[in-house]
């Protein structure tokens, strides 16, 4: 079987579109929770849209790697620090009283555990055959 049709790529896949489709979404909903809350939003948007951005480029990533993950092997490990670094920012959220942001970013404790299988299993593919 190849190795973009294994569910690590499959999930790896939904996961980059998930990026893509939620996190605008995620911006908004935030940026509006924070102000009905009444809680400080900066005058200038402008780190929140650039979580967007980011998030974005890095779905397009997710997406591209699950499509041939023997070929961009390389940047697996940079989207685990990516999931890792996003559970990292639930736990820290959570514990400064974030309500929104830990329940938003959920998806990176599911993602994680594939991301790191995919690896693991290209890692062996690449390297037995």
């Amino acid at each position: 079987m190849e190795l973009r049709k294994s569910i690590p790529a499959r999930i790896m896949r939904i996961g980059g579109y998930m990026n893509i489709i939620f996190s605008p979404l995620f911006a908004a909903l935030y940026q509006f929770i924070e102000s009905f809350e009444g809680r400080t939003v900066p005058d200038d948007p402008f780190w929140l849209w650039s979580f967007y951005f980011c998030t974005t480029v890095f779905g397009f990533l997710y997406i591209k790697v699950s499509r041939n993950p023997e070929r961009f092997f390389s940047l697996i490990p940079i989207a685990i620090i990516a999931k890792s670094w996003g559970l990292l920012t639930v736990i820290y959220t959570f514990f400064a009283g974030y309500v929104f942001i830990p329940f938003a970013g959920l998806y990176d404790l599911i993602f994680l555990p594939f991301f790191i299988l995919l690896y693991y299993k290209t890692k062996n593919h690449i390297y037995n055959t």
